[in-house]
C-alpha cells in the first residue's frame, strides 16, 4: 500500500469530523501497526502517514 492509499484509507475509515484527538490517534496508530505488521506497508510509509496526521506522541506509537 502507498502512502496515499495509507492516508486515504485512514480518512475514510476515520473522519476527522467524527473522531477528535487521542481517540483519532488510537486508531490511526493501531491500523498503521497492523498494516505494517502484515507487510502492507513499509516503515517509510509508516512514518510519512503518522507525519501526516500529526502522531508525534510515543504514546501513540509515533516518532516521539
Amino acid at each position: 500500500m502507498t502512502y496515499e492509499e495509507m492516508v486515504r484509507h485512514l480518512l475514510e475509515t476515520y473522519p476527522p469530523d467524527r473522531y477528535r484527538g487521542d481517540e483519532l490517534m488510537d486508531y490511526i496508530t493501531a491500523e498503521v501497526e497492523a498494516a505494517e505488521a502484515r507487510g502492507a506497508i513499509t516503515p517509510e510509509v509508516r512514518e510519512k502517514v503518522y507525519r501526516h496526521f500529526g502522531v508525534t506522541s510515543s504514546e501513540h506509537g509515533g516518532p516521539g
